[in-house]
Parts: C-alpha cells; sequence; structure tokens
C-alpha cells in the first residue's frame, strides 16, 4: 500500500493523520467521494462571484429580471424591490436573510442560491463560464477582493492549496471523487475542469476531475432548434459540451427553470442517490446546506470558517442530536482577513494579531464538542 502524505503546511495536525490513515484504509478500492466547491475547495464563492462580474458588466440588470422570480418583501420595515432601485447584489443579500429567518429553517440559503441561478435566463452557458473566468483571474493569486471596470465588488475565490493536494491524493489512490455544490452548474464546471485540473497538473498529479463528476445547480435550456435540452444529457451525448467549447456553449439559452433534484441542502443527498449511488466514503462541507450530505456520509470533513461562528453552531446543534463525534474532521480556516487553513493557534495570532469576538465565538462553540481543544487559551478572551 502507498503511504499516504499530506504535505501542505496549513492542515491541522489532527486533521492531517486522520485523512492519511482514512485515505490508506481503503486506497484502490474506487470508494466515493464528494466534496462541496464554494468555501470548502475554494476560499470564496465563485457563484457570488460570477454573479457580480454578470451585474457589473450589464450581461444581467434588475430591469431584466421578471417580478413572478424577484418579487418584493419587507425585511424589517424596509421593502426590498428590484424595482425601487435595490441592486440584484442588494437583492440576493437581503434575500439571504429574509429567507432564513426562522429558527428551524434547516435550508436556509437554499431559496436565494436557487434565485441566483434563475436570473441567469436569457443568457448562454458560454456568458457564464465567461464571467467565471473573469471572476476566478487575478495577477495576484492570493488577492481577497478584486474589482470590474473599476467597481469593487466580492471576495476573489482562490483555491485552497490543501484542498488541491487533497483531491490529487484521492484521485492518486483511486477514489471515486465527486464534487456537488450549489453553484450554476456551468461555473462549477469551469472551476474544477479547467482551473483545478490545470493546477493538480502543475502539482504533479496525473488524474484529474471528470466533467460528469462535477454537479451544480441547472435549468432547462432552449437551444438555437427551440428544442428544449438538459445539461446532463448533453454533457454524456457531446463531449465538447463537457469541455466547455465556446462554439457549442453559445448554441443554448438557459431559462428560469430548474431541473430537480436541485443540490441545495437535502437535495445534495438525492444528488448522491441520483448519480453516486451510495452512501460516500469521505464528505467535506463548510456550511447549514451542507450539513445534511455530511451527516449522510460515513466521514466527514468539516471546513470550519472561525470568521463565521453562526456555521460552527449549526454544525453543534446537529452534533447534539447525533453523537458520533468520532466521525467528525474539523479543520479551521480564515476567511475574510488573511484567509486560509490554520495550523495551530499560534498561526492565528501570527495572522490576525488579536482573536476578534467572531473567532472567539466559534473556538467556543467547537471546544463546546471537543474540537480544537488545542486552540483552547485561557488568556485567550483577554487579548481580544
Amino acid at each position: 500500500m502507498k503511504k499516504v502524505t499530506l504535505k501542505k503546511p496549513g492542515w491541522h495536525p489532527d486533521v492531517k493523520l486522520r485523512l492519511e490513515s482514512l485515505i490508506e484504509q481503503r486506497s484502490g478500492q474506487g470508494l466515493p467521494v464528494v466534496l462541496d466547491m464554494d468555501n470548502t475547495i475554494l476560499c470564496g464563492d465563485i457563484g457570488e462571484a460570477t454573479f457580480r462580474v454578470l451585474e457589473v458588466t450589464g450581461k444581467i440588470s434588475a430591469g431584466n429580471i421578471p417580478e413572478v422570480i424577484s418579487p418584493d418583501f419587507f425585511l424589517g420595515n424596509e421593502i426590498v424591490s428590484l424595482r425601487r432601485n435595490d441592486s440584484l447584489y442588494d437583492y440576493y443579500q437581503k434575500l439571504i436573510v429574509a429567507a432564513s429567518s426562522h429558527y428551524l429553517d434547516k435550508a436556509k440559503e437554499s431559496v436565494p442560491h436557487a434565485w441566483a441561478v434563475q436570473i441567469l435566463h436569457g443568457l448562454t452557458p458560454l456568458d457564464v463560464v465567461e464571467a467565471t473566468e473573469l471572476a476566478f483571474q487575478s495577477d495576484e493569486m492570493y488577492e481577497n477582493v478584486f474589482n470590474v471596470e473599476g467597481k469593487p465588488t466580492t471576495l476573489r475565490p482562490y483555491f485552497y492549496p490543501e484542498m488541491i493536494e487533497l483531491v490529487g491524493i484521492l484521485l492518486e489512490h483511486a477514489y471515486d471523487v465527486w464534487v456537488i455544490s450549489s453553484t450554476n452548474t456551468w461555473s462549477v464546471r469551469w472551476v474544477l475542469i479547467k482551473a483545478l485540473n490545470h493546477f493538480l497538473f502543475q502539482e504533479g498529479f496525473k488524474k484529474f476531475l471528470m466533467a460528469s463528476h462535477v454537479i451544480g445547480i441547472d435549468t432547462l435550456l432552449i437551444g438555437k432548434d427551440k428544442k428544449t435540452y438538459k445539461d446532463n444529457y448533453l454533457l454524456y451525448e457531446n463531449s465538447r459540451y463537457g469541455d466547455l467549447d465556446p462554439g457549442v456553449l453559445e448554441q443554448y439559452r438557459i431559462t428560469s427553470l430548474l431541473v430537480p433534484p436541485i443540490a441545495l441542502s437535502y437535495g445534495k443527498i438525492a444528488k448522491i442517490f441520483q448519480w453516486v449511488g451510495k452512501s460516500p466514503y469521505l464528505v467535506a462541507g463548510d456550511s447549514n446546506g451542507d450539513l445534511p450530505m455530511l451527516e449522510f456520509g460515513q466521514n466527514k470533513l468539516w471546513i470550519a470558517r472561525l470568521d463565521l461562528p453562526k456555521q460552527q453552531e449549526d454544525l453543534v446543534a446537529l452534533l447534539s442530536s447525533n453523537q458520533q463525534l468520532d466521525t467528525w474532521i474539523v479543520q479551521p480556516t480564515l476567511q475574510q482577513i488573511s484567509p486560509g487553513f490554520l495550523s495551530n493557534k499560534i498561526e492565528l495570532k501570527l495572522r490576525r494579531g488579536f482573536i476578534d469576538q467572531s473567532i472567539e465565538k466559534s473556538l467556543d462553540i467547537l471546544n463546546s464538542c471537543s474540537f480544537l481543544l488545542d486552540f483552547f487559551d485561557s488568556e485567550r478572551r483577554g487579548s481580544a
């Protein structure tokens, strides 16, 4: 059996040892692994970044979005409306808050993520792919914020180097690697097939993700022949479509009709049943929307964004009813300032200079389930 060694410096020591052991134990058996993409493989959200590029460059605008899929609504005492000069991105951010306000909701961001795909109607997959490429590329790989035509947008996504390594090693050991994302399928496919596979090649890996194993949210397509098409059948019938050939992608128009099952929250489990066929050996994710498929997996890798204590609260709320803590692996990371994986508390202090209240709260929440106990510091509260 070939020994597994994760070499990237950001891995927490316990996470590194457990992943190495898990991969070695079932190496070469073709077991399925399912990974989320945004904020799991990537630091940042390519769907949101693509959305902003499309809006700033005028490819989508509030005036072109039908009221039937973008109704006015109240958020507190404020009326939120695309017809009252809210930008698309502002509407999206407010919809996230409004649609996730109930404490029992276990699929908090499903509606906004679906809406962000529906409003692509009228564009071609090529329009979306080109915006994705613009959103992703940068002269500085780790540049955190980017502008489009001089206007500030959102966080610039980039790959966690550790996750490039993990995907490469999983493929090298003959695991059946799938990515299931709540971003539109064309952006997900470009990021993984064009960008991630390129980085895998640069790292010296010889096996790569297949387009058929990359799943996002897709809609019914209308061809230039006025016939209807579905992404998954086009993918299998036309290799040039899966390769994102511009001449093929421009032949279709995106509609607002979502194709079920939709890769959102519990819908991710439906996608696993549809394409993978069984409980994955390993699942990785970072948010409330990933928790259902994480719970469905045999082993779970949680990317803990310490900037976001609410995500850690959602995890611990799930674990309070599921005490199989030994199947969970928690890798800490930062996203908003000095982003990247954290291997120890010293690195956290060096990168942030101090530990703010959000990180403090996240660590307390995770410590309550005996995660990241080595980050516990009796002086931590006094350092904020």
